[in-house]
């Protein structure tokens, strides 16, 4: 969770500094400068599909970008009191819970968007895995079963990104079935959330915080390693 930290930290001091001004952070700097150098696969490629493929680079990054804002968001709100003494919620849960249910929906855009990014840095086989790609899940997928593609890089997908099943199930089940349920407790002050039941049939589960905190963090390194692997990718 260090590199979650730092970036926030980071970012938080430029906004002071700069009188609050929204400053991004860029994550696949490398990516986009590969792209651009690449002249041969430019050549190739349809040039609007090529357009479309930058497009996806600035969507990824402004999502990213609102991510951050979201985790910000919801750890300052968290120390805000959630209920009056006479058992009346605040405004506080209100704006916790609307964050929190947005974090699940960039979240899972953002991935989307880095599965219909990544043929283009096949060039010999975007269309083989294009076809794939419309979604992170089903990429994910197909390179796990057919990880001789690109061993190096399906290796480290899943052992990156244990949590997307998760994050996943929760988007899904809240765009289609159900709204959050949460619950508060007092001691020590923790807002628990949950779109479906775990193993003793409990819910809410899990401790919204944390889980934000955790799997932002795994969202982030993911697109580091992406920008890296590929920003190098020849």
């Amino acid at each position: 969770m260090s590199m979650l930290n730092e970036i926030l930290e980071r970012k938080a001091k430029l906004e002071d500094e700069r009188s609050n001004a929204s400053i991004g952070t860029s994550f696949l700097f490398d990516v986009l400068k590969q792209m651009d150098e690449t002249t041969d696969e430019k050549i190739r490629l349809v040039v609007r599909e090529f357009r479309r493929y930058r497009e996806y680079v600035f969507d990824i990054e402004t999502k990213a970008n609102y991510l951050l804002l979201i985790v910000a968001r919801l750890r300052e709100t968290s120390k805000s009191p959630f209920f009056r003494p006479a058992g009346v919620r605040t405004k506080a849960i209100d704006y916790f819970l609307i964050d929190l249910e947005s974090f699940f929906y960039y979240a899972k855009s953002i991935l989307d968007l880095v599965a219909r990014l990544t043929p283009c840095f096949y060039p010999s086989h975007e269309g083989q895995l294009k076809k794939h790609s419309r979604y992170f899940a089903n990429q994910k997928e197909w390179l796990c079963k057919n990880i001789d593609f690109d061993s190096e890089y399906t290796k480290n997908l899943i052992e990156m990104t244990l949590w997307f099943k998760d994050l996943s199930e929760h988007r899904n089940n809240l765009a289609h079935d159900r709204s959050l349920f949460f619950f508060w407790a007092k001691n020590p002050p923790r807002l628990f959330f949950g779109t479906k039941r775990n193993d003793k049939d409990f819910i809410p589960n899990q401790d919204a915080l944390e889980y934000v905190n955790e799997t932002a963090s795994g969202l982030i390194e993911f697109l580091c390693y992406f920008n890296s692997y590929f920003g190098n990718k020849r």
